[in-house]
């Protein structure tokens, strides 16, 4: 409860886009911090990443352009992580737009 006496357990959470699929599947910006990874593509979220050609560390050397083809073409940023990804949800359809599109 807040000092104003409003319920704060009520609002939802701000959600931030994912770099490679779109979806906006982060509780944070994906330029302040990583360590996330996106439920819909597999991708982990790198604030290094600069553009779509630098290799993310924590993609394992992955760019992130190839991360989106891979997304494109099967569903997940790597083959292997198909069996951990799942159809984005109704409230990972709209959120911050931060125009994460390098």
């Amino acid at each position: 409860m807040s000092l104003t006496g409003a319920d704060d357990s009520r609002t939802t959470p701000a959600k931030y886009p994912c770099p490679c699929c779109g979806y906006y599947t982060f509780p944070v910006s994906a330029n302040t911090n990583h360590g996330f990874i996106c439920r819909v593509c597999f991708w982990e979220n790198d604030a290094f990443v600069r553009n779509t050609l630098d290799p993310s560390v924590c993609n394992h050397g992955m760019t992130l352009q190839k991360g989106r083809a891979n997304f494109k073409k099967f569903g997940a940023c790597v083959d292997d992580m198909l069996q951990h990804v799942r159809p984005p949800e109704e409230d990972e359809l709209s959120g911050v737009d931060e125009g994460v599109n390098f």
